[in-house]
């Protein structure tokens, strides 16, 4: 962890035979060992690493005083190294990754393997934890999905048999499972067209008339649109004796005009 004093503003010390006594005084100790100590003023930034373990950092002051104080940052340079599991072991560790295993005949809790790879992330944490090592018997009855294959696998009490159950399992939710509901998608697919097609067969055969002829789909929806009417027409007009009937008016006789005669002799 790499820490620094971005600024520091408090009691200046007393020197004495050459020593600088603190009365207010800031300390960093590592595995209760002596880092260092400040104290005064100072607007310069001091920097102090540390190589792992634990960390404290002890302020004291005699009395009161209206100073700013100090003011610390801190980071983690790569990731704290973890213990080991109870009955297993680290293999490595470093800034970037470690590899912790279980004893023989014995497996992780949560994975059921004898084997755990843990990523740095960011430099600061670990992307998992380690999970206490169990023998397989134990871990096996502990897992939520007991079944007679685990009961297998319990008589045998052989790592490796595990790992190859691990990874039937995982074949059947990685590959068997995704093409079963690819292959149900088709087929329904392929139903939903079909049905499709037997409707519309279907409306083509009530297209068609008794003889055998087939009628316009534009007049079969004009004539099913339009209403029947009927229109009556009396047999016989009432006459009406108070209206006067009408004096029918003689007409001229027409006169025939005849056209003069030329005789010959005239010429």
């Amino acid at each position: 962890m790499k820490l620094t004093i971005l600024d520091l503003d408090m009691r200046s010390g007393v020197r004495t035979k050459g020593n600088e006594i603190c009365h207010d005084s800031l300390t960093v100790l590592e595995n209760s060992h002596k880092l260092r100590q400040v104290c005064g003023h100072s607007s310069n930034s001091i920097p102090i690493t540390t190589t792992g373990g634990r960390v404290d950092i002890l302020f004291k002051s005699y009395e009161f005083l209206p100073s700013r104080g100090f003011l610390l940052h801190y980071k983690f340079n790569g990731c704290q190294k973890l213990p080991p599991p109870r009955l297993g072991y680290m293999v490595y560790s470093n800034n970037r990754s470690a590899l912790y295993m279980c004893c023989k005949g014995h497996v992780f809790n949560d994975t059921l393997s004898n084997s755990l790879l843990l990523q740095c992330v960011d430099g600061t944490y670990w992307n998992g934890t380690i999970m206490p090592c169990l023998p397989i018997q134990t871990a096996l009855r502990q897992r939520s999905n007991y079944s007679e294959d685990y009961e297998d696998i319990y008589r045998l009490s052989n790592p490796d048999v595990v790992e190859v159950y691990l990874s039937k399992h995982k074949y059947i939710e990685e590959v068997l499972i995704p093409a079963a509901s690819v292959v149900g998608l088709v087929f329904g697919n392929v139903a939903i067209i079909l049905l499709i097609q037997k409707i519309r067969k279907k409306r083509k055969s009530n297209v068609t008339n008794h003889n055998g002829q087939t009628i316009p789909r534009h007049s079969m929806s004009a004539s099913s649109s339009e209403v029947p009417q009927t229109l009556h027409v009396p047999v016989t007009v009432p006459i009406d004796s108070t209206i006067p009937q009408p004096i029918p008016v003689p007409h001229p006789v027409p006169v025939i005009r005849q056209a003069p005669r030329v005789l010959m002799t005239d010429l």
